[in-house]
């Protein structure tokens, strides 16, 4: 009898896993962790430090999300009926949150908390419990800036009417078409809204003023009473795409400033001579002796077990753009398969990391051994103890060292690219934003100057070759050609200081990262709605990437992994690796600053500019 049970339970099990979740199911889904994230990206922009609590809480949330996005896959978007008020039968929603100051209850939309924390702060409220913090009040302050609740608008203006998604995609898809037939794609220039917490300072300030503002004593008795539950209506949702940025306008404008660290990099560092003091380290660095002995250190150590053993530079230390401090990133060969052809698994890959950190452990050039098995690309990090270079060794192809070499041909080519993305390097270091790379910031730098004709696309260069030599799906290969040959200008030096200007003009206001990808592939920005598995209008260029997509069962494709996240804020397309968007760790928020800080670092730079002139 239990055998039996056992066997029922393991095909009822199977079965649970293969299920797919009901529409209803999957609405209310969306619904809330739409309305958790934007919570979060809140919260997130105000406090720096957490309780161990929360930590864990926050932990557990990630653990959760990787499970089911390694488990579950994608499947189209339901169609939603905005008649089938049937979905929302016997749900209901209490999104309240206890005030820890008074303990009154307050509903979770934008208005309700800002008045309620102004009453607060205005004394209105006495504050029996705990008293306002500082972060309290930063609170206050910064959600004059932040929606809680991105349906609080949209309810305003139709109490009942449930927004078809299906209709909302359309009509931002026909927006951006209708902008891309206006202008040509990267010339559309974005409008920003006016901010509008005027209106709903001066709306709060009306409420406020019929408040009845009750006692000292009156309070002392309402904390010592229990609270009466309020009266909760069931709150129906409104049916956006949350985390859908392929309209104009889907990403959130909000004031922000260059912080006056920037703006002292922008005034006192001169762009010319601080390239001059970098040319000549930059050789000394690129050329240096220590690289050489540590290659030949991995390969002697690792070629009694491994005779194919080679080991590959990557990274900023190889293409220009490092220093002393930076990093040293290898590829290590173990079985000659630097075009990817043996497929390794993540065990394999595993395996690899742990075996040279045995082999290292056993040396004393090697410290700080740190196996990092559940990044993107499985690594072990490592301190050389006689070069003091921190090292980041990987297994997986040869990809990006072919990557390194394109960038390294690219600043050869138009050595004022390379200035360009030295400083905008430095840049970006004078200001945290953690999902702004190095390797973004070169993408960005390059696709600017292959927009301009500074610079050719990498599919002209691949289209040269007689043959391609393919890693892991995309080709490698480019073919090598003088400015001559590819009729393209040489920029003087002399308009380093112009260039950067108009380098950050174009990030700044002309690019619209709303619906447009960076594609330093094709070298001209393209319409994210154009990169849609199902349905999209892939150009008919990117041959790698169709082929790809063809080999794939995209139904059961793992969304990141496997397939260009295209509906992030920022898309950055990888030039050889063209299924990898290099900036999808970039909230709305983080564009939105990356953006405000580009316009005012061209209008600062405009006016060094003038002034020197």
């Amino acid at each position: 009898m239990f055998t039996s049970f056992l066997h029922y339970f393991l095909i009822y099990n199977k079965e649970l896993k293969n299920m797919q979740a009901p529409k209803q199911e999957l609405f209310l889904l969306n619904w809330e962790i739409s309305n958790l994230t934007t919570k979060l990206q809140a919260f997130a922009n105000i406090y720096s430090k957490l309780d161990y609590t929360t930590l864990d809480c926050l932990s557990k949330l990630i653990d959760t999300v990787y499970n089911i996005l390694s488990k579950a896959s994608p499947m189209r978007c339901a169609d939603w009926d905005a008649k089938d008020d049937k979905i929302l039968i016997g749900y209901s929603f209490h999104h309240t949150i206890n005030c820890k100051q008074c303990g009154r209850a307050v509903k979770m939309t934008r208005t309700s908390l800002l008045k309620h924390l102004k009453e607060h702060k205005s004394g209105k409220i006495s504050s029996q419990v705990i008293k306002l913090t500082d972060d309290d009040l930063d609170l206050v302050a910064a959600l004059d800036n932040i929606g809680l609740n991105v349906g609080e608008i949209c309810s305003q203006k139709s109490s009942t009417k449930l927004y078809n998604r299906t209709d909302i995609a359309m009509q931002n898809s026909d927006n951006a078409m209708i902008n891309s037939e206006r202008d040509t794609p990267d010339s559309i220039v974005v409008h920003l809204k006016k901010d509008d917490t005027s209106e709903q300072n001066s709306f709060i300030g009306k409420e406020q003023r019929k408040t009845h503002i009750p006692t000292k004593q009156n309070a002392l008795e309402k904390t010592n009473q229990k609270q009466k539950e309020p009266k909760r209506k069931a709150h129906v949702p409104i049916r956006l795409i949350d985390g859908d940025y392929t309209a104009v306008g889907s990403i959130p404008n909000t004031k922000f400033d260059l912080s006056k660290k920037t703006k002292k990099f922008i005034i006192n560092i001169t762009p010319k001579t601080r390239f001059m003091v970098h040319k000549s380290r930059r050789h000394e660095i690129l050329e240096s002796p220590a690289h050489h002995e540590i290659v030949l250190s991995l390969e002697s150590a690792f070629q009694t077990c491994y005779p194919r053993a080679k080991a590959y530079l990557f990274g900023s230390r190889i293409n220009g753009l490092g220093n002393e401090c930076s990093d040293l990133d290898i590829y290590l060969d173990l079985e000659n398969n630097y075009d990817g052809s043996l497929k390794y698994s993540k065990d394999k890959l595993k395996f690899f990391v742990e075996l040279t950190e045995k082999v290292f452990s056993l040396t004393d050039q090697w410290t700080k051994l740190d196996p990092v098995i559940s990044a993107r690309t499985p690594i072990l990090r490592a301190w050389n103890t006689k070069h003091k270079i921190d090292c980041d060794i990987s297994f997986t192809h040869g990809l990006s060292h072919s990557n390194t070499r394109l960038i390294q041909y690219f600043f050869e080519l138009q050595p004022v690219c390379y200035y360009v993305a030295l400083y905008a390097k430095e840049w970006s270091h004078s200001f945290s934003m953690p999902g702004l790379n190095t390797y973004t910031i070169i993408l960005l730098t390059i696709f600017y100057f292959q927009k301009h004709k500074f610079l050719p696309s990498v599919q002209k260069l691949q289209k040269m070759c007689k043959t391609p030599y393919l890693i892991s799906y995309w080709q490698a290969n480019f073919e090598k050609q003088s400015l001559e040959s590819l009729e393209i200008l040489q920029i003087p030096e002399e308009n380093i200081h112009e260039q950067l200007i108009n380098f950050f003009s174009f990030y700044g206001i002309r690019f619209c990262f709303d619906t447009q990808v960076v594609c330093p592939f094709l070298g001209k920005a393209q319409l994210k709605t154009n990169f849609d598995p199902y349905d999209g209008k892939i150009s008919s260029k990117m041959e790698t990437l169709l082929n790809y997509y063809n080999s794939l069962n995209v139904t059961k494709a793992h969304p990141i992994n496997d397939l260009l996240s295209y509906m992030k804020p920022m898309v950055v397309q990888d030039p050889l690796e063209l299924n990898h968007n290099v900036a999808k760790g970039l909230s709305p928020t983080d564009v939105n600053r990356f953006r405000k800080y580009c316009a005012h670092t061209a209008d600062l730079l405009g006016g060094v500019l003038d002034e020197t002139s």
